[in-house]
């Protein structure tokens, strides 16, 4: 949004460039820091959000929470990985996530299709 209401010619920027600019043009010196805590903050939210929705996915398949501790360590690990991997990489290891997670929701849905009857 910020960048659509932004006046700066982004012509020749692209991606987290043209954001730097915009941050640079509308808050000064303090854009910098400013948009380094909005991608901080959303990186933590979007990890806890991650962690959350796979760990009760997790209890809702399984119906236990036996091993949990083993998806607490495969989520960690997979944390410290994305630090030394390529953004490539990076990208099209959260894609095969997403792609697990959304597997998993549509057949917690089809699972729960009885009960979203019961409410109609």
């Amino acid at each position: 949004m910020i960048i659509l209401l932004s006046d700066v010619n982004l012509s020749n920027y692209s991606g987290i460039d043209a954001l730097v600019m915009v941050f640079d043009n509308h808050f000064g010196s303090l854009g910098n820091i400013l948009l380094a805590v909005v991608i901080l903050f959303f990186s933590i939210t979007t990890l806890i959000g991650a962690y959350y929705m796979g760990e009760t996915n997790y209890v809702y398949l399984t119906k236990s929470t036996k091993y949990i501790f083993l998806y607490r360590i495969l989520f960690v690990v997979s944390m410290i990985m994305g630090m030394f991997m390529s953004l490539t990489s990076v990208w099209q290891f959260a894609d095969i996530g997403l792609l697990v997670m959304l597997s998993i929701n549509i057949y917690a849905l089809y699972n729960l299709r009885n009960v979203f009857k019961d409410l109609c």
